[in-house]
């Protein structure tokens, strides 16, 4: 791993192996050149021998909708387990009721009624949509790793701290980075 560049106070960190880097340019395609130094920018280029980009990985799963990547630090999130800093996600204090899918494929993973603060700096949820969020088996640091149900994007890490079934949870914590989902107002299935 190796640190590409930092923008907005934000360490953003990218794998040397697929030769990522960040530039001006708006979409996120293959970038014909190496990695381009720590100038800051607006999108993430990455080039690797399978020349995959990040609009063939996106679409992989649901390949009619769109791409839902808006920074490179959600690409990273979701493509290669980076962990946002804490307390930077819009979403730790979001109280409206509704859906947080996420940013990868759309899926719907967390109710807005499981969400809770736990003080973390991460956004918590006592638990997601049954098949939509899956549990990993343990990490070398005893972390559980959860991913979208549909497209396996790495959502973030389950403890065993939440709050406990007489307090209406499951007594599982699950830590999400806000840049891996999209919150949309409404009930589930509604769009």
């Amino acid at each position: 791993m190796k640190v590409v560049y930092r923008q907005r106070g934000i360490l953003v960190v990218a794998a040397v192996f697929m030769g990522c880097a960040i530039t001006n340019s708006s979409s996120l395609t293959p970038q014909s050149s190496s990695v381009r130094g720590n100038k800051p920018s607006s999108s993430l280029h990455c080039e690797g021998g399978d020349k995959k980009d990040a609009t063939n990985t996106a679409t992989a799963a649901t390949p009619s909708k769109k791409p839902l990547w808006t920074s490179p630090l959600s690409y990273l999130v979701l493509n290669f387990g980076v962990t946002e800093p804490r307390f930077t996600s819009r979403f730790n204090y979001l109280k409206k009721e509704g859906v947080y899918k996420c940013r990868k494929c759309g899926s719907e993973l967390y109710g807005s009624d499981k969400k809770y603060d736990s003080g973390s700096g991460w956004p918590s949820f006592m638990e997601g949509f049954e098949g939509n969020v899956k549990k990993q088996p343990r990490d070398y640091s005893g972390r559980f790793e959860i991913t979208c149900g549909n497209c396996d994007g790495h959502l973030g890490h389950v403890f065993p701290d939440g709050p406990s079934k007489g307090q209406g949870g499951t007594g599982w914590r699950h830590c999400v980075n806000g840049a891996a989902l999209e919150f949309t107002e409404g009930e589930r299935g509604e769009d």
